[in-house]
């Protein structure tokens, strides 16, 4: 956009020299209140007490089944990833000789889906 100089004569150049100088009085003003919120904020009292602001301490948690759940828990888990561990030692096999599928990114994909299947349950019933 050309900005004239010299005073205005036509109407299309006075809305451009408008807009030229408000876009720069805004700008001017956007600097000036940026400014004076940064040295506001600096040298402002702390509103919060330091008490408040110490970080907790994160550690890992161990995850832990109650004591009179704790057999049926095991049992079952122990089950499940035996199974499951069948399951994807022989899918790819079965998928070959029995059903004459010979696609290797086809058996991958079903073994695939099962243990999706068995990490997604897990994360959905926690």
């Amino acid at each position: 956009m050309a900005v004239c100089l010299s005073a205005p004569d036509r109407p299309d150049q006075v809305r451009q020299f408008a807009a030229a100088t408000e876009m720069a009085r805004a700008r001017r003003n956007g600097v000036v209140e940026a400014a004076s919120d940064a040295l506001s904020m600096w040298r402002g009292p702390e509103t919060m007490e330091t008490a408040a602001m110490t970080r907790p301490v994160l550690r890992p948690q161990w995850f832990g089944v109650p004591a009179g759940m704790r057999q049926g828990f095991i049992s079952v888990a122990l089950a499940a990833f035996a199974s499951l561990g069948l399951f994807g030692a022989l899918a790819g096999q079965f998928m070959t000789r029995e059903l004459d599928i010979h696609d290797r990114v086809l058996t991958s994909a079903v073994v695939f889906a099962a243990f999706g299947t068995a990490a997604a349950s897990q994360v959905v019933s926690a």
